[in-house]
């Protein structure tokens, strides 16, 4: 039944995606010439289900439109195919509008991309600081550095448990430790603070990083060895992060916490 507002009423739903977000104003109302060239060009053939087939699997597997822009120059031909069409049937006012607005898309779609963009491009012709722009643009940079700075300055360089979701700011050996994402962390063997010490002897962790507090599924366990005295603070920073979507630019305060495994033995 999603499928039914997802063509026919394209953002009706308030943050959903539709048929609009991921073809476009400009296909949507040159669905009809598409059709057309399909049929008379079949040279278009191709392209056109090749970006059709793109847009519905990414539809079904993420839901991202931004995914599309590898396959944006197909959409591209094919308005170029339908008006094509449109100009071998002397249809002059249809030809006309269908260039004006093609050439108006581009023409936004660049301005679009200037202005999301050009923090990234003054970074990548050295106008502006690397770190100045991550630390600007960047989900849990600030943690990361602030993990890199404590857990690096360590005598002991064995593993460091990290519940971050973006990890590739990290530049000290890790494991991730979130029990959603992660392959080894499986709370229902990681129950108690004795199987979390065979554990941490296991993958050779020397830290764990609370930022700002454990998963729900394995905070019981780690906060009572934070308690017992069986993890034992090393380090802490208080950073500054995005909560929510990046794009709407609201940032909160984040406490960092790096505590050390005591007594993990060999």
């Amino acid at each position: 039944m999603q499928l039914f507002p997802f063509v026919f009423f394209s953002g009706i739903v308030p943050g959903a995606v539709g048929f609009w977000d991921f073809f476009g104003p400009l296909i949507l109302a040159l669905t009809p010439l598409l059709v057309l060239a399909s049929r008379s060009l079949r040279s278009c053939r191709i392209p056109l289900t090749v970006w059709v087939l793109s847009a519905m699997g990414i539809f079904s597997a993420s839901g991202l439109p931004r995914f599309l822009l590898p396959v944006f120059p197909l959409a591209l031909v094919c308005i170029a195919a339908g008006l094509t069409v449109s100009e071998t049937r002397g249809w002059k006012v249809v030809s006309a509008l269908g260039v004006s607005l093609t050439v108006l898309l581009c023409a936004v779609g660049a301005a679009g991309l200037g202005v999301y963009g050009w923090r990234a491009v003054a970074v990548a012709v050295g106008a502006v600081p690397r770190t100045q722009y991550l630390e600007a643009r960047r989900p849990e940079y600030q943690e990361g550095q602030a993990i890199n700075g404590i857990s690096g300055n360590q005598p002991d360089k064995r593993n460091t448990l990290v519940f971050v979701r973006h990890m590739y700011s990290l530049e000290v050996p890790f494991l991730n430790g979130d029990p959603a994402t992660s392959w080894i962390v499986n709370p229902d063997r990681l129950r108690t603070p004795q199987e979390w010490k065979l554990f941490f002897r296991r993958y050779g962790i020397s830290f764990v990083v609370r930022s700002p507090e454990y998963p729900e599924a394995v905070a019981k366990s780690l906060s009572e060895m934070e308690e017992t005295g069986q993890l034992t603070p090393v380090g802490e920073a208080v950073v500054q992060d995005f909560q929510g979507m990046r794009i709407h630019e609201q940032r909160v305060t984040v406490p960092v916490v790096v505590l050390r495994v005591k007594d993990l033995g060999q």
